[in-house]
């Protein structure tokens, strides 16, 4: 095949029997890739893929890191779930190759456990790869995807709200990669999710210490050094400065969605005229998240380090950033070298 493949292209692969007049049977790899790049049409698609994995593999929390630049999304997952032994690392990514030979799912997001959701993913995205995992000790994701070959939703830093009525659950807000998460958590309330940036999600994992888990020595570390280490091992990649700000407790931490789900957001507003909210809505002002107002103080402190760098500073505590009215104030304290 290889043979042939050279002489006559790689189009010989593609077919098992060609029959003439423009038909063929497909062979069997072929299929399964076209079949790949079909199940998975968004970066969304990639996430509830991965979170479906992870409560397959008996995951009781799952944190989910994300961070975009030049037009690339990285996505790390851990989760605390069955894990896969070394030799499997690779292989989970081919088609048709699974654990659930008698426990196929059929859920809301539709049947899992063919053996292909790994493998779908590995076609439609940049890079794919397990970056650590041991059995019985979890397993750490990372899939890297490229917004021109697969999109994702324009608005990705709103944060749906949840909506509670007479014992129905509605989510309201764009379908981006945080909704996808809230509405899994919501179908699993018995699973921890955690979701954030890569930095903070670090900050989370610190604090959550668990024995005989991958993520483990992230807790454990005692200086910003082995906290930098331990968490690359998870496909974490943090700089030795973030490092040092989420030891000393600098960085926020990673959202607990099932927290954010139970909060006030829950309950169901009164009816109203729309009209007169939008009025209502601008005499109030305007309400920035909490999430969004961390990802903007994050933002700061990495422009801070320009001057740092040129002047010899450091920053000495957390960026205050304060939202009052329609004014926002940005305090930065800092230290001489």
């Amino acid at each position: 095949m290889d043979f042939l493949a050279d002489v006559i292209g790689e189009e010989v692969r593609s077919i098992e029997t060609d029959f003439g007049n423009g038909f063929v049977r497909l062979a069997t790899s072929e299929a399964a890739r076209r079949q790949a790049k079909h199940d998975i049409r968004c970066v969304e698609d990639i996430v509830i893929e991965l979170l479906r994995n992870s409560r397959d593999a008996h995951a009781k929390s799952i944190f989910i890191a994300t961070a975009t630049e030049s037009g690339r999304r990285a996505l790390v997952v851990l989760d605390d779930g069955d894990g896969i032994e070394p030799g499997m690392w690779d292989r989970v990514f081919e088609s048709r190759v699974t654990s659930k030979l008698e426990t196929v799912h059929l859920d809301e997001w539709g049947v899992h456990g063919r053996g292909m959701a790994l493998f779908s993913i590995k076609e439609n995205a940049v890079s794919a790869r397990i970056c650590t995992s041991e059995v019985g000790k979890g397993t750490a994701l990372f899939v890297e995807t490229d917004g021109d070959l697969l999109p994702e939703r324009a608005d990705q830093s709103t944060w749906p709200t949840v909506h509670r009525s007479e014992g129905e659950t509605r989510v309201r807000g764009p379908r981006n990669i945080v909704r996808t998460i809230i509405e899994f958590s919501l179908a699993h309330p018995d699973i921890s999710v955690y979701v954030g940036s890569i930095p903070e999600v670090v900050a989370r994992l610190k604090v959550c210490v668990q024995d005989e888990w991958i993520a483990t020595p992230i807790a454990r570390a005692t200086d910003a050094y082995e906290l930098r280490e331990a968490a690359s091992k998870c496909g974490l990649e943090v700089s030795e400065r973030t490092a040092y700000r989420i030891a000393s407790g600098q960085i926020a931490q990673a959202q607990d969605v099932g927290e954010y789900v139970r909060g006030p957001q829950s309950v169901e507003p009164d009816t109203v005229d729309i009209s007169r909210e939008m009025l209502e809505r601008d005499t109030r002002g305007l309400k920035i998240a909490e999430a969004d107002m961390d990802e903007f103080r994050l933002a700061l402190e990495k422009s801070f380090d320009t001057l740092a760098e040129k002047y010899y500073l450091d920053l000495a505590d957390r960026v205050e950033v304060r939202h009052v009215g329609d004014v926002i104030r940005v305090t930065f304290r800092f230290d001489k070298q």
